[in-house]
């Protein structure tokens, strides 16, 4: 959204952002969710090149609000709502999402969570036995490595998901910065989810 405030003015950069709200139902697993994921796009060439869309984190934002003086864009870039549709419909042929799932932990990931953020959360109950040395040697390797064998890879289609919302538009990013993403070990700490 902005620069921090008082931040000095410039030469902002235009990149394309894209919000969509996002409903899964895995039917099989039992699970059903709402989340929203962010894209953002940089602008190359005068359009939004899509194959180049990064997940970012909303709450990192580099930008301004609204559009900086004509002569701070460069270039100088607008997406009309057609523009913007085009935007949405390509990221989702694009994207390939998956959900990772525990059935023994009753875990699932969130989406966009990776498959080693997702183990690492899965097995992250066991690190304070293993260094208490509860669960050492050979007994303890063996019990890692039947949790980690025991998590399970769903593909996302439109049978298992709908986007019920999508907001796609342009912010400006002072030259040189550009959307950021949340590191995905903030994950880790975050509160589990339990299979519905």
């Amino acid at each position: 959204m902005s620069a921090a405030p008082g931040a000095r003015a410039g030469v902002f950069a235009p990149w394309v952002e894209a919000a969509l709200c996002v409903r899964i139902l895995v039917a099989e697993w039992g699970h059903a969710d709402e989340s929203w994921v962010h894209w953002a796009i940089p602008v190359e060439a005068g359009g939004p090149v899509t194959e180049k869309a990064r997940s970012f984190d909303p709450g990192r934002r580099a930008g301004m609000p609204g559009d900086p003086p004509i002569g701070a864009q460069r270039p100088p870039f607008a997406l009309d709502a057609g523009g913007a549709h085009a935007v949405a419909t390509q990221l989702l042929a694009l994207w390939q999402p998956r959900l990772y799932r525990h059935a023994g932990l009753g875990l699932v990931s969130g989406l966009g969570e990776d498959a080693a953020s997702f183990r690492r959360r899965c097995l992250s109950p066991l690190a304070a036995l293993l260094r208490q040395g509860v669960m050492a040697g050979e007994e303890g390797a063996a019990t890692v490595a039947r949790l980690a064998d025991d998590i399970e890879t769903r593909p996302l289609d439109a049978g298992t998901m709908e986007v019920l919302v999508a907001r796609v538009g342009v912010a400006w990013y002072l030259a040189g910065t550009s959307p950021q993403d949340a590191s995905g070990e903030l994950l880790i700490g975050g509160a589990v989810r339990a299979t519905r």
